[in-house]
């Protein structure tokens, strides 16, 4: 009775042509891909706690029919064994060990393992002060021993059947490069240097009866030797100058009266050190619910991206995307309560024209009309 284990496998094929990207001209090409996958999960409990093992192997197959062809074959090796423990109503622990291994056969065979014993503790007191702090070790066989660690203090003070909670989080991180980046056919640097991040946030939450829920948070995160492409040279690099990323994230959920919800969350981002490609210095998701009766639902949505940065790889010049809106509405009927509901969805109903990515063109109007039959 305490202990369970889950054994799969799987296998997805892969096939798809397209054309020449630059130039935007018709092409041959295709690409085929193969993976194949067996893994395992258990879980064995006893009375303060329980150990896991997840484990996986996966190959890989691939190619790229093109004007550059390429030919990828590697597999990976994961595995991932904690113990999870308590000590009592407050204090909660989990202490593991990661393990990966990672190949290619490119031209020639690559191979990395990576080792990761970690601990992480959650402290959760009567007096609404929480703690959650943990640390890896990553022990690469390419780039050697690295530590990281999270910081993430909170306080939560009771009001009445609401709350105001304050929060904050420090943590860094270790990013290598992959295998294809150091060794592939296509812009491989083996000189290429891991990447690291520190990333600090702050913010506060309130809670109203349920009714309410608003929170506040700021965000800034310091990349250091991104592995970035050169569309000049064709080849990756490491970034030289550090790239900041900083902003502040609002969001609210409203019961405004019995069977009236909003939601709206919006987000600000500053980006500097790159030209921070697709990524708006303005977003805004709205979405407003009505529970009409115990049948009836519809539901309204907006959302704006506002200006962004984006690069036109056929001439490899940046070049600014416009602001855009998209208007949405949902409607669904239940014609047998729990058993039978019909829907009716619509999305960008305004046909606006916009581009997230250039040169490839997005939907405009679209209406869907469906059904939803549990037995």
């Amino acid at each position: 009775e305490a202990l369970s284990l889950q054994v799969y496998g799987q296998e997805s094929r892969l096939r798809n042509d397209y054309d020449e990207s630059f130039g935007f001209t018709d092409a041959p090409y295709r690409f085929e891909s193969r993976q194949q996958r067996v893994g395992l999960m258990s879980d064995f409990q006893y009375k303060s706690g329980s150990l896991q093992l997840n484990a996986a192997f996966t190959e890989y197959d691939s190619e790229n029919i093109s004007a550059f062809p390429s030919v990828f074959k590697g597999d990976n090796l994961i595995a991932d064994i904690y113990n999870r423990y308590s000590f009592g109503k407050q204090i909660y622990t989990v202490l593991g060990l990661n393990y990966s291994k990672d190949r290619t056969h490119l031209a020639n065979k690559a191979v990395f393992t990576q080792a990761d014993p970690y601990l992480n503790v959650v402290f959760v007191s009567k007096s609404g002060f929480n703690l959650n702090a943990g640390t890896r070790l990553n022990s690469h066989s390419e780039y050697g021993n690295q530590w990281v660690y999270s910081f993430n203090p909170s306080y939560v003070y009771r009001i009445d059947k609401g709350y105001l909670k304050g929060f904050s989080s420090y943590s860094t991180s270790f990013l290598t490069p992959s295998l294809t980046q150091l060794f592939g056919e296509f812009g491989a640097n083996p000189n290429l240097e891991p990447e690291t991040n520190r990333t600090f946030e702050l913010g506060m939450e309130i809670s109203s009866q349920g009714k309410f829920r608003g929170s506040l948070l700021y965000f800034d995160r310091k990349e250091e030797n991104a592995v970035i492409f050169n569309n000049s040279n064709f080849q990756y690099f490491n970034a030289d100058s550090a790239i900041d990323v900083s902003g502040v994230e609002v969001e609210v959920k409203w019961m405004a009266m019995e069977g009236i919800e909003l939601n709206t969350n919006y987000t600000f981002t500053e980006r500097r050190g790159d030209n921070a490609i697709r990524i708006p210095r303005h977003k805004w998701n709205l979405n407003l619910g009505y529970q009409i009766n115990s049948r009836l639902f519809t539901s309204f949505n907006y959302s704006f991206t506002g200006e962004r940065r984006d690069t036109d790889f056929n001439t490899f010049t940046d070049l600014t995307l416009e602001s855009f809106s998209l208007y949405g509405l949902y409607v669904s009927y239940k014609l047998i309560p729990n058993r039978l509901k019909i829907y009716l969805e619509g999305e960008n109903l305004s046909n606006a024209h916009f581009e997230e990515v250039v040169g490839f063109s997005t939907r405009g109007r679209n209406l869907a009309f469906g059904f939803q039959l549990s037995l």
